[in-house]
Parts: C-alpha cells; sequence; structure tokens
C-alpha cells in the first residue's frame, strides 16, 4: 500500500472467532512494536444456506394449535435472525393452516409439511393429526388401566410409566428372568395389557420409545381379553425415538 512500505497481508483459512489477538513475540529492530493500521476483514456477508423445521410434537389434535420451531443457519452453520419471511406448503392442501408458525389441523389424518425462506428449504416433516382423546390415558397409578405385564423383576418397571400422560417416566421391560447383569438369562418378551373401559373405535396408536426400543413388536386388541386379533407389526426397529401409527 502507498505510503505503508512495510505491510504485511496474511490470507488465513476462513475462521469463526470474535476475539483476535496479535502477540508479538521477538522485536525486528531497537524498539518495540508500531502499527500504523491493524486490519481484519471478513470472508464474507453471511449468507441463508440452510433451514432447519421442527414441530413441537409429531401428534397435535384437529383444531388446536401446534408450535413449528424454525431455525435458519448461514454458511458457517451460525443461528441467522430476520432473514424474512417464512412460508409453508402443507400437502395434502386443506389438512390445516399455518399463521405465525403455528400449525392448527383441520381434519384428521397425515399432513406433510415443508418450510420455505426464499429459496432455501427445510426438510418435510410429517404431522398426524387426531380427534378425541386418550382412552389409555391412566393418572393414578392405584387405579391404573395396566391389568396386567410381564414379570419386570429384578430391574424392569411398573408399566403404568407408558401411560401416566409423563414423558419423563419410562417403562423397562425389557428384562424378566435373572439378574442386572446376566444377560443370558433374561427374556425380552416382555407386554402388558391396558384395559380402556369401555369399546372405543380406534384409529390412532402413537408409541414414544427411547434408544432402547423393541426391535420387532405387535400391538393387538380383543373385546374380551381372551381372543386377540393383532392389528399392526412392525420390524427392525433400530434405536426409534418417537413412532406413530395410524391403525
Amino acid at each position: 500500500m502507498a505510503g505503508f512500505p512495510y505491510t504485511q497481508t496474511q490470507k488465513i483459512d476462513k475462521t469463526t472467532a470474535r476475539y483476535i489477538q496479535f502477540h508479538g513475540t521477538a522485536r525486528g529492530t531497537g524498539y518495540g512494536y508500531s502499527f500504523w493500521e491493524f486490519r481484519v476483514y471478513l470472508a464474507g456477508t453471511s449468507t441463508l444456506t440452510s433451514l432447519e423445521a421442527k414441530p413441537a410434537n409429531g401428534l397435535a389434535k384437529v383444531g388446536e394449535g401446534l408450535t413449528i420451531n424454525v431455525t435458519a443457519k448461514d454458511q458457517n452453520g451460525k443461528p441467522m435472525a430476520d432473514v424474512g419471511e417464512v412460508t409453508y406448503t402443507i400437502n395434502p392442501a386443506g389438512a390445516g393452516t399455518i399463521t405465525n408458525n403455528v400449525y392448527t389441523p383441520a381434519r384428521i389424518g397425515l399432513a406433510s409439511i415443508v418450510a420455505t425462506i426464499g429459496k432455501v428449504s427445510a426438510p418435510a416433516f410429517e404431522v398426524f393429526a387426531y380427534d378425541g382423546e386418550n382412552v389409555a390415558l391412566s393418572t393414578d397409578i392405584n387405579n391404573s388401566k395396566i391389568i396386567a405385564q410381564s414379570d419386570f423383576a429384578p430391574n424392569g418397571t411398573n408399566a403404568w410409566h407408558a401411560i401416566d400422560g409423563n414423558e419423563g417416566s419410562v417403562w423397562q421391560g425389557s428384562a424378566t428372568n435373572g439378574t442386572d447383569n446376566d444377560d443370558e438369562a433374561r427374556t425380552y418378551d416382555s407386554w402388558f395389557v391396558v384395559d380402556c373401559g369401555a369399546y372405543f373405535d380406534v384409529n390412532l396408536v402413537s408409541i414414544k420409545f427411547e434408544g432402547a426400543c423393541s426391535q420387532n413388536y405387535h400391538v393387538d386388541f380383543s373385546a374380551d381379553n381372551t381372543t386377540w386379533a393383532t392389528a399392526y407389526t412392525y420390524e427392525g426397529n433400530a434405536g426409534v425415538n418417537g413412532h406413530t401409527k395410524l391403525l
């Protein structure tokens, strides 16, 4: 640069940082260190590069709102704000509406939703809308709707935790015979039975697995707790966390 004969320009790999330090370790003349200018240039302006949209839950009741959380990121993977209006595409059309990032389903069924800002779209996510109540819910362990379950000793827990309405509690039904450290003695054929208390038309079973999930399982229905019909069989789970099935 004119007027600055001893200018040094160092090009470095793109780095994300807030603070920058110059640290002189040995002087080059009989004097100390003197700067005319110390300049830092940006590699480039932040550009919307990726978009992530996730619902607070994969289930929503018809007529009730479900919040959609949207995160925009730049080319360095850093969150961005004020990047523009989010628009949504809902398939099938008429499944529901979205206002201020809140999805309100209009009818029962599965909807696939895509969020877009400008030319950047997030991967599609799905929401299943239901109408009616959770007839398996049982908030009082002393009046539990669990009427039978496989032996959960020594390290299993009461299956009531699977229907208590608390997603922070868990049923651990994976170990039965044997001891905690005796894996070969265990059986993983674990089950429980829920008495809904009356006859209902059921069209949705929602299972929110922990990472320790059943690789294979089936869901059965009965009118008398004696004769059972399998409504749904699943094979090949691998660390599934959350599963919803329309029956």
